[in-house]
């Protein structure tokens, strides 16, 4: 009896509340003369400018001020003043995406990502790409890139030359998208009041050579009684960039200090500077197998106990002089031990600490590897509108883009058989009683993408 009462003056109430809000004035607020409170998309109420305005993030259809969670609005010309030439840099740095790994064509490039080598994608709230939903003008644009799982937006599809707005919700909007719009929504609004001939040309190259950024673009549109008429054309181009080209990406070092806060890194004595600490390279590994066959464990390795099993070998390149640094193997005075071809010094297990300063560690071949890839893609883009009168509008929108990325790479192979005293003919001059494992770096492994890219979108 007590819950049918409580239900009974819930619904009183709750139709009360209904009553008073009808019979309440509804007070408009002035709207501002800003394109910049342009909706996250084109369609729903308007401004008494006649602009649509419709918030993402809800259910009920409001104006933003309306809203608790604000939209942050980007706007690419003043990106452009701050040489961000791509929708890319204009997202990804926006105070809204800080906080967030965001992966770069660099990045792509480098690790192994959704989308492929070459992609550029947004991540809100560190989600990741897949849980922030992009929209282009409002309706979803569909993912693309090459390889493995492809699932989010390629931000490369999109020049920068026919955005007039980027909007930004950093708002979980998944009971209206789906779980794809969990971490927030990134909608691009393009241009659509475009009155003639526009030509625009950017340009970005730094003191040194590689990186070097060219963008040309181009668009007529003609605006008439009840609808618009634009295309437009994007040309994008960005010379690859070299670890080689810039002297912080190349050799990396340990940066170990003292208590004093001096450098305690070992200096590589061939160079001079400080050692590199990368990807070793070019060296031959015996795995000994002395101590099994002689009982004392005895060793021709210099620094050696016998109480190993393995041991680095490093050839004498010209101007190395590893003699100088380094103690050449000792005489064999067992069968069981280990001989080298001539120009072999054993580093990093003799237990001298400067056979570590002399370690190679950074091939130049990484030296020619890609940090940020080349990049050429030319984006076509159509926008078309007309009203049929006051109670319909034809619309449509199309967009076709191509991209071409190349990446310079190499690969690492390793070897695992025996010497020539197991009967390996190739292994001329290694011997002993051990097992041969050589490491090697190659030139090859360099890849390229290709990508079409084509939306179109039509609608009454």
């Amino acid at each position: 009896m007590q819950k049918n009462t409580i239900a009974r003056n819930f619904l009183a109430l709750s139709a009360s509340s209904v009553a008073l809000a009808a019979a309440s004035p509804v007070f408009a607020q002035e709207a501002p003369a800003d394109e910049e409170v342009q909706s996250i998309a084109d369609e729903g109420g308007t401004t008494e400018a006649g602009q649509p305005i419709v918030v993402t993030g809800s259910r009920i259809r409001r104006d933003e001020f309306s809203s608790t969670s604000p939209i942050s609005i980007i706007d690419p010309e003043i990106g452009e003043k701050q040489g961000q030439n791509s929708v890319a840099e204009l997202i990804q740095s926006s105070p809204i995406a800080s906080g967030s790994s965001q992966v770069t064509s660099a990045i792509s490039s480098a690790f192994v990502t959704n989308g492929g080598a070459g992609t550029e994608t947004i991540s809100l709230r560190g989600l990741g790409a897949e849980r922030t939903l992009v929209l282009l003008n409002g309706r979803r644009a569909g993912p693309a890139g090459t390889r493995g799982a492809v699932s989010a937006f390629d931000l490369n599809v999109m020049p920068s030359s026919i955005v007039r707005q980027i909007e930004l919700l950093k708002d979980g909007a998944s009971s209206v998208y789906g779980s794809d719009a969990v971490a927030g929504v990134v909608n691009v609004l393009t241009k659509k009041s475009t009155d003639g001939l526009e030509l625009d040309g950017f340009m970005s190259v730094p003191g040194k050579s590689g990186g070097e950024q060219y963008n040309l673009s181009a668009a007529w549109g003609k605006e008439f009684d009840g609808g618009h008429f634009l295309i437009a054309g994007d040309y994008f181009q960005r010379k690859e960039l070299k670890r080689r080209d810039r002297r912080y990406l190349e050799c990396e070092e340990d940066f170990i200090f003292t208590e004093s806060g001096d450098r305690a890194d070992l200096i590589d004595p061939r160079s001079g500077d400080y050692r590199c600490t990368d990807l070793p390279w070019g060296h031959v590994w015996l795995y000994d197998l002395t101590y099994y066959y002689t009982a004392d464990g005895s060793s021709n390795i210099p620094g050696s106990t016998g109480d190993f099993n393995a041991v680095l070998f490093q050839f004498n390149y010209a101007g190395d002089n590893l003699q100088n640094y380094l103690n050449p193997i000792n005489p064999r005075t067992d069968p069981l031990h280990i001989g080298v071809p001539a120009g072999w010094f054993p580093v990093a297990r003799t237990g001298n600490r400067n056979s570590f300063a002399v370690y190679n560690n950074y091939s130049p071949i990484q030296a020619k590897e890609t940090f940020i890839p080349k990049n050429e893609r030319f984006t076509v883009y159509l926008d078309s509108a007309i009203e049929l009168g006051d109670f319909a509008e034809v619309y449509v929108e199309a967009l076709h883009n191509q991209r071409k990325t190349y990446q310079d790479g190499f690969r690492q192979f390793w070897q695992f058989g025996p010497n020539a005293t197991f009967g390996d003919p190739f292994a001329v001059g290694w011997t002993g009683a051990a097992l041969l494992s050589p490491t090697l770096i190659a030139d090859v492994g360099d890849s390229s993408q290709k990508v079409k890219y084509t939306r179109a979108v039509g609608g009454l």
